[in-house]
């Protein structure tokens, strides 16, 4: 096998492996803090979290999908790659800069309390170190070489989680846990840093006709990030406004829960985006059609089990991670003429649905970013975070976080939707969403194995299921060798 098919298949093999452990860390860290806490404390963690993560969605104003997307032009010419990264420094400094200042000032008119707004300074840190991080683990992943990155992710998140655990072992206060955030930032930082100096000169740079340049082209692709991501944080932000700590933490563990399973499209958006640049660098159009093709497919394939087992699980699910205060919430609303307590479990069933549609927008955004299509993208996301936004502004004082759940779900949806409509006639592509249906006879299957035994243990259910879908899936045979082996061992180009 050539060196690079090797590079392509240990680095992916590294990411997973890697990515999968800190989601165990991440499982686990988050059993503590609810178990310990309940919903009123997770609630005040995760008011300071979703405030800072909304601003977080500023700081960068796409300044890290330029280097992404740029680094591989100037692979060759090393003098201009180490200027274009030293000017990217310089931008994105100036980005955090401005966007903590300004979310200092917005806390001033926040009716928060003493702890959240402590925790909210100590994240205004972590982020701030985050950001320039982000910048590293970019350019070793444009080399395929992430491993040192993914390691100091690692060993920041086991620290991490040990704070945590010394945190509640002896009762100490919330703060500790924003401190524990603070913790794993900066090793990943550390990490980051020293694997990059190795083949890379790291410092920051002032060429005013450079700077122009990437500010003018990353405001626009941020701003079309950023309205693209609001819809997926503003409902958590408007709830902390709007309601109590208690409902905002009883939206947060089920929605905690939705990040850690989506987990899976990052890890395969940072293997696939650098191949998708490079073919399309060579302007093969077949060969993203086939690629894209492929990937929806087997998106289809790990999407259906998580989302009919999350649906299923979700009544264990909720008390396996939280205390009972996450399922006996005394919150009610009035909804088809009765009153229906509003609890993790609702919430977390409601926002399954959303991975569906989110699996395929983490690709169908990628395929308009590499073709430069930002005006198309910005419609897009201004049409669904002005639909969401209002709605939650609308509905959240009547239904609290099941109505933030639902329309998480419906702005994913309209996403998907509008990428699905013009991306044959803007990108030129013709792409098979007809593979989507191919895993839901396994799906349903799958289904009626786990609700029947829910009265196993949670993770025996869980590890059957899956060895029954996927036992499923060879039967089916919905994929085979060839379409892996092009996938993860074919060289691009």
């Amino acid at each position: 096998m050539p060196n690079k098919k090797r590079l392509i298949l240990s680095n992916g093999i590294i990411q997973i492996s890697i990515k999968s452990i800190l989601l165990l860390i991440g499982l686990a860290s988050t059993f503590l803090i609810t178990k310990h806490f309940g919903s009123n404390g997770f609630g005040y963690y995760s008011v300071a979290v979703n405030y800072i993560a909304f601003f977080a969605l500023f700081a960068d104003w796409g300044v890290s999908t330029i280097l992404q997307r740029d680094i591989l032009k100037n692979e060759e010419n090393h003098n201009l790659k180490h200027e274009f990264i030293a000017n990217i420094i310089s931008v994105k400094f100036i980005f955090i800069a401005i966007t903590y200042i300004v979310s200092l000032i917005a806390l001033f008119f926040m009716r928060y309390n003493q702890i959240e707004v402590k925790g909210i300074l100590i994240l205004i840190v972590a982020q701030s170190i985050s950001g320039l991080s982000m910048i590293f683990f970019v350019i070793k992943a444009s080399s395929l070489d992430t491993y040192t990155y993914f390691i100091g992710e690692l060993i920041g998140r086991i620290l991490s989680f040990l704070v945590i655990f010394i945190t509640i072992s002896y009762n100490l206060p919330i703060i500790y846990l924003f401190i524990a955030i603070l913790i794993n930032n900066i090793v990943i930082f550390i990490f980051g840093y020293f694997s990059c100096i190795r083949a890379n000169k790291i410092y920051a740079a002032f060429n005013k006709k450079l700077v122009k340049k990437i500010v003018k082209e990353s405001i626009f692709i941020g701003f079309v990030g950023a309205i693209g991501t609001i819809y997926f944080k503003i409902d958590a932000l408007i709830l902390s406004l709007m309601k109590s700590a208690t409902e905002v933490g009883l939206y947060s563990l089920p929605y905690k829960i939705l990040e850690i399973l989506l987990f899976i499209p990052g890890v395969f958006m940072s293997y696939i985006v650098p191949q998708l640049s490079k073919i399309y660098s060579e302007n093969d159009t077949e060969k993203i059609r086939v690629l894209s093709n492929l990937a929806i497919k087997l998106m289809s394939i790990t999407v259906i089990p998580i989302l009919v087992g999350t649906i299923v699980i979700a009544p264990k699910l909720i008390p396996l991670f939280g205390n009972n205060t996450f399922t006996n919430s005394n919150i009610y609303i009035y909804l088809f003429k009765t009153h229906i307590e509003a609890n993790s479990v609702i919430a977390l069933q409601i926002l399954s649905f959303s991975i569906l549609f989110t699996f395929f927008n983490y690709y169908l955004g990628g395929l308009f970013i590499i073709y430069s299509k930002f005006k198309v993208m910005m419609i897009n996301n201004i049409i669904s975070a002005v639909i969401n936004i209002g709605l939650n502004i609308l509905l959240i004082p009547h239904f609290t976080f099941v109505a933030s759940a639902f329309l998480t779900v419906l702005g994913e949806g309209i996403f998907t939707v509008l990428y699905l409509l013009e991306i044959k006639h803007v990108l030129k592509l013709d792409i098979n969403m007809l593979s989507v249906l191919y895993p839901i006879p396994a799906g349903v299957i799958m289904g009626i194995v786990t609700f029947y035994l829910l009265k196993q243990n949670v993770i025996v259910d869980i590890l059957l299921s899956g060895v029954v879908y996927f036992a499923l899936i060879i039967l089916f045979r919905i994929v085979d060798v060839k379409e892996l082996i092009i996938m993860f061992y074919k060289e691009n180009g």
